[in-house]
């Protein structure tokens, strides 16, 4: 049967500890005096088996997206064989009952790993004294706590981040960042948090070395020209990966090279969230083979891509993002570091009016500080991302936090009612069904009802939640969307949001 390995045990990293002249980092010391970390590094440079040296206790992996935290939840259980590595985040129940782990899917809750990968976000009760927030800072108290590609978080994200960070450091926790981009401005106030206790070991590649990480060419395109830039590609053995902003737009592309007929032969592949839970995890599964192999091959996405997946394409097509989210991006093409890296090429899409879901100035801003037709330079990100965000604007949620600096605001056994961190963070989600789907949803069991679930965030419903059914009292209340184009579509790119009167 499955083992069970000791609760509480701090895990053996050995395995990470590889020195490699390719990456300059595999040969930085980690035994630095300071308790806290802070690393900038270029994807791919070894910033992950860096942070995992620093650490001296039990391990909290923090990651942003959901299939950045799967695929760092098996490079962990790789690494650590044998040890008690748990997975946490919307699915991962889920995730480990598929691969056939129920010991780790029963203890993923409880306290005592030896490693756990998890979202920001399933840290903070212990920020807002919600429930089981005692637990937490039992399990983490005084522990390791990772959080990777701190950067790629909204404003109103990092501000909750960075009262974690706070909150962790005074919890007597090792607190160690890992970054490609970051805004100094950001930079400079975390490294205020995290000196407030026990100081912070700075961890950056020399000039020297930096240089030997450019690996992409930038050119600027029209819209219309992707098409093209995409069938040479193909013609030359390439593997592509398109990046857009929206999953309509995602959609609509996949759909357009689909039905082209130029690509018949060749493997696609398009990843966004609007899959059914089982649909996105065997579609996750599916990318990482197609990753492995040589034969040319196109992947279509969203910003699902862009954080800590070990992918490697040779040429992107990406929409404009921000500055930070492109550099991500581009961490995808040409990951692989060899002797004798060359550069490969991204094209970046020029801005169009609509830039959803950011800033339109931010977005216009990053395109222009882009070079165009030239290589970019690894040392000189830095100024870029700094010209794009000179400050950063933390926004203010000291009221919803639980702690006046040591001191527990609530009164004993008072209930906190409100979810404040979907209200902080307009991150109100929601589930729908397809039509097909509901007799099966209504009578399965939950692992089969979460399976069927698409999450979609609540925004997005807006216009359509009152023409569709909703079951109020079963499992998580999905929306029913019972209309035959949304079926026929879902196979071939997913759920598509049409409203209940737009029947062909």
């Amino acid at each position: 049967g499955e083992e069970k390995p000791e609760l509480f045990k701090i895990p053996d990293t050995s395995n990470f500890d590889i020195k490699s002249d390719l990456f300059p980092i595999s040969h930085i010391r980690a035994d630095q005096t300071e308790r806290h970390t802070l690393v900038v590094a270029p994807t791919g440079a070894g910033k992950t088996n860096y942070l995992l040296r620093r650490c001296r206790k039990r391990i909290f992996y923090v990651l942003p997206f959901q299939a950045s935290i799967n695929a760092m939840y098996d490079r962990l259980k790789d690494g650590l064989k044998g040890q008690d590595v748990r997975l946490k985040h919307g699915s991962s129940k889920l995730v480990d009952l598929e691969r056939g782990e129920s010991y780790s899917a029963a203890m993923q809750a409880h306290v005592g790993a030896g490693a756990k990968v998890m979202t920001p976000f399933q840290l903070t009760a212990i920020l807002f004294g919600k429930l089981t927030f005692e637990a937490q800072i039992m399990d983490v108290r005084g522990m390791d706590v990772i959080l990777d590609e701190i950067h790629t978080y909204s404003d109103e994200a990092q501000a909750i981040v960075l009262a974690l960070v706070e909150r962790l450091v005074r919890l007597d926790c090792r607190v160690h960042v890992g970054t490609a981009t970051m805004p100094s401005a950001l930079y400079q106030k975390l490294k205020e948090v995290l000196e407030f206790k026990g100081g912070v070991a700075e961890v950056a590649l020399s000039e020297k070395d930096l240089e030997t990480y450019d690996r992409h060419t930038v050119h600027k395109i029209e819209e219309e020209a992707w098409p093209e830039i995409l069938n040479s590609a193909i013609k030359a053995g390439e593997k592509v990966l398109l990046v857009f902003n929206t999953v309509k737009k995602a959609q609509n592309a996949f759909l357009q090279i689909s039905e082209s007929g130029n690509y018949d032969h060749i493997e696609k592949l398009l990843i966004h969230s609007r899959f059914k839970r089982k649909d996105r995890y065997s579609r996750e599964q599916d990318l990482l083979k197609m990753a492995k192999q040589d034969e040319p091959c196109i992947l279509v996405s969203t910003q699902v891509v862009e954080v800590s997946l070990d992918i490697s394409f040779d040429r992107m097509i990406t929409e404009a993002a921000p500055i930070d989210a492109l550099i991500q991006r581009f961490g995808r093409i040409n990951r692989k570091r060899t002797k004798n890296t060359k550069l490969r090429p991204v094209h970046v899409i020029v801005p169009s009016e609509s830039v959803l879901p950011y800033k339109k100035e931010i977005i216009d801003d990053s395109y222009s500080v882009l070079p165009d037709n030239d290589t970019l330079k690894v040392n000189n990100l830095q100024k870029l991302i700094d010209t794009v965000y000179p400050e950063i604007d933390i926004h203010k949620i000291e009221t919803h936090i639980a702690w006046d600096g040591d001191d527990f605001k609530y009164k004993k056994l008072s209930h906190v009612e409100h979810n404040v961190l979907m209200q902080i963070l307009e991150m109100d989600g929601d589930v729908c069904i397809l039509g097909s789907d509901r007799e099966a949803y209504i009578n399965a069991n939950w692992i089969d009802r979460t399976w069927m679930e698409i999450p979609v965030h609540a925004k997005s419903l807006r216009k359509i939640k009152d023409q569709y059914d909703r079951l109020d009292d079963i499992g998580n209340a999905p929306l029913v969307i019972d209309h035959p184009e949304v079926e026929e579509n879902y196979n071939k790119v997913g759920l598509t949001l049409i409203e209940a009167n737009n029947i062909l």
